[in-house]
């Protein structure tokens, strides 16, 4: 039975995905958890962050790796429901950008609670809880434990 439905931001991705990270087994135990009794969302935002990320990292030029990242993303698609951003997400942005004094590249992070509310998901997966603090009136932050 699905408990509910949770929204995995972009670190959450990154960390499930390099092994060399601090945080490897932390997200894989608590995305496994999650997975097994919630429906996961990703966004197509999320999906270009983790492109951006990843190619930002050593040897990410290399076209092995540019092949890992693609079929990455394919596996992502396949696990996670990847949500659409629509005129109503963005009219919700650009809404939540004004109320919240959104600057710069908070807008990526507002976006992402717009998403979230425009299709009915309150809560979030993601280890930068600082950063949607701002939000909690809005969402429910589950942090990376």
């Amino acid at each position: 039975m699905i408990n509910k439905s949770i929204f995995v931001d972009t670190n959450i991705l990154v960390y499930f995905k390099v092994e060399e990270s601090a945080f490897f087994e932390k997200t894989c135990k608590q995305l496994i958890d999650l997975h097994d009794s919630n429906k996961l969302f990703i966004s197509n935002q999320i999906l270009r962050e983790y492109w951006s990320t990843m190619t930002k990292l050593p040897n990410s030029t290399n076209i092995n790796k540019v092949n890992i990242i693609n079929e990455d993303i394919k596996y992502f698609k396949k696990i996670f429901s990847v949500l659409e951003d629509l005129q109503t997400t963005s009219d919700k942005l650009f809404t939540i950008a004004e109320l919240y004094k959104v600057r710069g590249k908070q807008i990526h992070d507002a976006n992402i609670v717009a998403t979230m509310l425009e299709n009915n998901i309150k809560d979030l997966f993601t280890h930068n809880v600082k950063d949607f603090e701002r939000y909690k009136e809005l969402i429910n932050i589950i942090p990376l434990e």
